[in-house]
């Protein structure tokens, strides 16, 4: 046996890849099927002990896969269920879970032949066995959580089957034998003689399937679907609460669980289911009272304001008038003058920055004139004959 992997690492032909062709030995329509949550919680806390049957890819298989990777021959579902369980743990901080797997080889034709006989070779334990199973693991201390969890179911279907194991022995040989349902079997044993009560509900079902139509008579008849009213419910809301009530009419639908159980499991989120619409309805409530002031309010214009007058401001007098001074009255007290209030003091200008003083600029000198004293020894007097 191979080293554990960790389940990104295996290819799930069809759900990991675009190409999903039906001539491919790897080829599952189950890889579709909705995901089983209490099969998720079993692997959460048991983690995968069946080995997983892969085969390396070669080339020309698919153009998506990498040649010599990893391809799921049988175990996808339980590839599924711990890839869900990682993305829980990885959101705790706890290690992944890692599966164990054998490598097949041979040709297309074996693949193939391989994947279809480990899915036919299996067998489920009936509902009585499941029930005994469930017992004794009660009787060893394990709570009915714990036991749903084991037995990847929820713990009302386990509360059921411990109800089952009280019954008389007679009605658990037809739940046995697949003449009486669960739910059946259940009403039956509050009945004073259930052995009794037996015979007539045999009878009452052997008169009903002879009263019907003669169109109907041959075709297989299929039992009776859970509640009605759970079905509408689930074909309202599909996403919602009922997401799991959606998969168990599913998995009934193609025959891969008992209407008993779909029915026990349905009746089981009856509480969750009430209040999950009433919290719808009060939601829709608020929201419509909401939208409707909304639009009262969008619809009546607003009344028109009067513009208020500008207040005129009082022009400031240069100067202050001075006030009368009140005459003397006799036997009375002088009122103390007002204090005079004082005009606002406007804020004092800043005083420009004298501009700074040029430094004079030194006169030029004047340059010596060359013909001072070249005529000096002449006379004043002198003529121009002289000349």
């Amino acid at each position: 046996m191979s080293k554990p992997i960790s389940p990104q690492d295996v290819y799930i032909y069809g759900l990991d890849t675009e190409e999903n062709n039906p001539e491919s030995p790897f080829y599952d329509e189950r890889i579709s099927l909705p995901i089983d949550p209490n099969k998720v919680k079993n692997v959460l806390a048991l983690g995968v002990h069946v080995p997983l049957l892969l085969k390396k890819a070669k080339k020309g298989d698919c153009a998506e896969i990498p040649s010599g990777s990893l391809v799921a021959v049988d175990g996808r579902q339980r590839i599924r269920w711990a890839r869900e369980a990682n993305v829980l743990l990885e959101a705790q901080g706890e290690p992944p879970i890692l599966l164990k797997y054998e490598l097949e080889t041979g040709s297309d034709a074996e693949i193939e032949a391989v994947s279809v006989a480990t899915n036919a070779a299996r067998e489920e334990d009936s509902l009585m066995v499941r029930a005994r199973k469930a017992k004794r693991l009660c009787d060893r201390g394990y709570t009915v959580a714990q036991v749903a969890v084991h037995s990847a179911t929820s713990a009302q279907t386990v509360r059921n089957w411990l109800k089952v194991i009280e019954l008389p022995k007679v009605l658990q040989t037809e739940i046995d034998k697949g003449s009486v349902t669960m739910t059946a079997a259940l009403k039956l044993g509050k009945a004073e003689d259930p052995k009794a009560a037996l015979v007539e509900h045999k009878e009452a079902q052997e008169t009903k399937a002879a009263t019907k139509p003669e169109g109907s008579r041959g075709k297989p008849t299929r039992p009776k679907k859970p509640v009605k009213k759970w079905q509408a419910a689930m074909a309202e809301d599909d996403e919602g609460p009922l997401g799991m009530q959606a998969f168990l009419m599913l998995k009934w639908l193609l025959g891969q669980t008992e209407t008993e159980t779909a029915c026990d499991e349905i009746e089981g989120f009856a509480d969750q289911l009430k209040r999950a619409k009433a919290k719808v309805t009060r939601a829709e409530r608020l929201a419509g009272k909401r939208e409707t002031e909304e639009a009262l309010a969008a619809s009546t214009p607003p009344e028109p304001d009067d513009e208020p007058e500008p207040e005129e401001t009082p022009e400031p007098d240069d100067e202050p008038e001075p006030e009368e001074t009140p005459e003397p009255v006799k036997d009375k007290k002088k009122p103390k003058p007002k204090a005079k209030k004082k005009p606002p003091t406007k804020p004092r200008p800043k005083p420009k920055p004298k501009p700074k003083a040029k430094k004079p600029e030194p006169e030029p000198e004047e340059e010596p004139d060359i013909t001072d004293g070249l005529f000096d020894d002449l006379d004043d007097d002198a003529t121009d004959d002289d000349w």
